[in-house]
């Protein structure tokens, strides 16, 4: 450990252990005085955190700092206010199938960005007491003790973690974790969610069942093969059951309203402004389409020779125009998680700004050659 990083750990004062068996304590920092989590890992993967921690990824513990001293791996983390889908069902009950699946929807948002990342990044321990619901009703996805890298060249795990009931047949040495390892997972998590048990009881028969053994069927090329075939599964069922939405509670949704209230299953492909369903927010994004819009298409330009553009080559100015206005928003709006996917987006901040602005000037010499090329004049 460097005299710097020694200094970084003094910053965070332990205020009460939380686990004495996992060596986790309640932290402060000495001048924001904001709270903390801190870990102490006698079995971990590095390189798990510091890409969570240069990654930033949305509703997952913001990693604050990392260090390795004597094999063991100290960790201060973002700490959630709010509660565990374990201790949520301790105080309510179980949930019915609508809310469920909106909960897995949401879980599912979570893991595109980690089960698209290169290399794929696995959870391997999906439960509902690794899940929470914070104060202000946002699904967060906890605890990447277990977690590792999917790696093609090796035939299985080189170390089995996870959790009884939870873990796929591949984290006992049947094979290597992959992606399909976390959809196993989230079924035995929904299973649980809906019946406080497992899928071997046989107690469920509902509407979700042909869903949930797909996901959990032991052979992995017999499950869905990626989040976005089991997102797909979700949406029908959702389609099918217009009352399917996250727990009132929840505000990791698409707030029902006259617009939204058929397209929640699509809300990640609306349009900036629209995708939460909020109705300031489709207020304002609104007339600010429009006007770009109006902007664009009454766009006049003028020719080298200074007489006015028409026809054909007004034309590719104005769509030039629109498609550089409208791809600013899109790509600061993270449309699709587009940022997230291009290389060198997931490190640090400042090389996140600097990419972002590299990014968009590559994008506005392509429309500004494109246009050059074939609306010149």
């Amino acid at each position: 450990m460097t005299i710097e990083e020694r200094y970084e750990l003094s910053c965070y004062q332990e205020l009460t252990k939380l686990d004495d068996s996992k060596n986790i304590w309640l932290v402060r920092h000495n001048e924001s005085g904001i709270i903390y989590i801190k870990k102490e890992l006698q079995w971990f993967n590095q390189d798990i955190y510091m890409r969570l921690k240069n990654a930033n990824l949305p509703n997952i513990p913001r990693i604050m700092l990392c260090i390795c001293d004597d094999s063991v791996l100290t960790v201060i983390e973002e700490y959630i206010h709010g509660l565990t889908l374990e201790q949520f069902m301790e105080q309510n009950g179980t949930f019915s199938e609508e809310k469920a699946v909106s909960i897995a929807f949401a879980v599912c948002d979570i893991l595109e960005p980690l089960h698209t990342s290169q290399p794929p990044i696995v959870h391997r321990d999906i439960k509902p007491s690794n899940i929470m619901i914070s104060n202000d009703g946002i699904i967060k996805l906890i605890d990447f003790n277990a977690a590792k890298e999917f790696n093609l060249t090796h035939s299985e795990d080189t170390r089995l973690m996870g959790t009884k009931k939870f873990a796929a047949p591949e984290q006992y040495g049947f094979g290597q974790s992959d992606p399909r390892t976390d959809i196993y997972a989230l079924g035995v998590t929904i299973y649980y969610l809906l019946t406080k048990d497992y899928p071997d009881s046989g107690r469920y028969h509902g509407k979700l069942n042909p869903i949930i053994q797909k996901c959990v069927h032991l052979d992995k090329a017999e499950r869905y093969q990626n989040i976005d075939q089991l997102r797909k599964e979700l949406i029908v069922f959702a389609q099918k059951n217009s009352s399917t939405e996250m727990p009132s509670s929840s505000k990791n949704r698409v707030k029902h309203n006259l617009f939204t209230k058929q397209l929640y299953p699509y809300h990640e492909k609306l349009p900036v402004g629209f995708r939460t369903g909020t109705n300031w927010k489709i207020i304002t994004a609104t007339p600010g389409y429009l006007l770009i819009f109006w902007l664009c298409s009454t766009l006049t330009v003028t020719g080298s020779k200074g007489i006015p553009l028409s026809g054909f080559p007004l034309f590719v100015n104005r769509l030039g125009s629109f498609l550089m206005l409208m791809g600013t928003i899109f790509f600061i709006g993270n449309y699709c998680h587009i940022r997230n996917r291009l290389p060198l987006m997931n490190h640090s901040r400042l090389l996140h700004l600097i990419m972002t602005i590299i990014y968009l000037f590559v994008y506005y010499i392509l429309i500004l050659s494109l246009v050059t090329l074939l609306g010149g004049a």
